[in-house]
């Protein structure tokens, strides 16, 4: 995986599949948990965005600025939906963890 903590700091736009629906959000990328997720945020909200979870993926992330590719992950398509997959796990569990870590100090 790329290492995206060198772009901290730097406006993004994700492009991520939730449900089967394609969703873009952009903010600034605040903190990243390899492997996990990401966190940006807002001007509304801050947001936890996983890599790959219960009915969601990230599809994209680019620099605004720059429009440049960052992370892309060829094997969610558009209509991405997961619930075969994790079927029988505990979603909060598993991808909603609401430690003390969820923002940058």
């Amino acid at each position: 995986m790329i290492d995206l903590k060198r772009y901290i700091g730097k406006k993004i736009k994700v492009e991520q599949v939730w449900c089967g629906r394609l969703q873009i959000s952009e903010g600034v990328l605040k903190k990243v948990i390899d492997f996990r997720s990401i966190f940006i945020s807002t001007e509304a909200m801050n947001m936890e965005i996983p890599f790959a979870g219960y009915c969601s993926g990230i599809k994209r992330i680019m620099i605004v600025s720059e429009n440049e590719v960052i992370y892309d992950n060829p094997s969610i398509p558009s209509d991405y939906k997961a619930e075969k997959e994790f079927r029988g796990f505990e979603q909060d569990s598993i991808f909603f963890d609401l430690s003390d870590d969820f923002l940058p100090k």
